[in-house]
């Protein structure tokens, strides 16, 4: 449901709302799902959203210090404010809200679902928002493959071989303008001549291998 809107709106409360509407029909087991929708827009940072009662994501950010040199610099670990709103699958006329952010270079967003923070260890603990939060102070760190490990080791030490009871999915990307800009920022301009196309096949394939996009994507 969500790629067949998505192809067709941009806008996350419009795909919120079909996607809502749509799993409501006939929803006789009552099952509902939480979501986050976000659009992100590469040049400018700004990111609009939609949540449905998922997770609070986590905004990731270098600060210097005061009297600090320039390369010492600590992290600033933010839980957004967001709205909760309702999952989707429970009332199909409810009203999602809207919002936004801007991001800025350097930061990194760090999204989740709620079987890290109740990940439970064999004393039946849970891991938590807190431990979460200073897990990601104490890595000091903005770098998304860094932190996917570090999170994964500590969740893995504090479970302690305790069962998993739910599933864990992490999203995390760091916003870096500059590193898309040269290539979103490429041009190709051809003559209205067939025989040009090829060209165009040549220029998409070289453009997103190095946006690093798997090849069946780029097919």
């Amino acid at each position: 449901m969500f790629r067949t809107i998505a192809s067709r709106e941009n806008n996350p409360v419009h795909i919120m709302t079909q996607i809502n509407e749509l799993a409501c029909r006939n929803n006789k087991e009552n099952i509902f799902v939480t979501l986050f929708i976000g659009v992100l827009d590469l040049p400018t940072g700004h990111l609009r959203f939609c949540n449905a009662g998922h997770e609070k994501p986590i905004l990731i950010k270098r600060k210097r210090t005061e009297g600090a040199s320039p390369d010492e610099r600590t992290i600033d670990c933010q839980m957004l404010d967001i709205k909760p709103n309702l999952p989707i699958g429970l009332f199909d006329d409810f009203q999602y809200e809207a919002q936004e952010i801007t991001l800025k270079r350097g930061d990194t967003l760090f999204l989740y679902t709620d079987g890290l923070t109740e990940a439970r260890n064999m004393a039946n603990e849970l891991f938590g928002e807190k431990r979460v939060m200073q897990m990601l102070t104490d890595c000091n760190t903005t770098v998304p493959k860094q932190l996917l490990d570090n999170t994964t080791n500590q969740l893995n030490r504090f479970t302690e071989g305790a069962e998993q009871s739910d599933d864990l999915t992490l999203l995390i990307f760091n916003y870096t303008p500059e590193e898309e800009r040269e290539v979103l920022d490429e041009e190709l301009v051809l003559q209205n001549d067939v025989r040009q196309v090829e060209q165009l096949n040549t220029f998409m394939k070289q453009s997103l291998q190095r946006l690093n996009i798997e090849k069946p994507l780029i097919n």
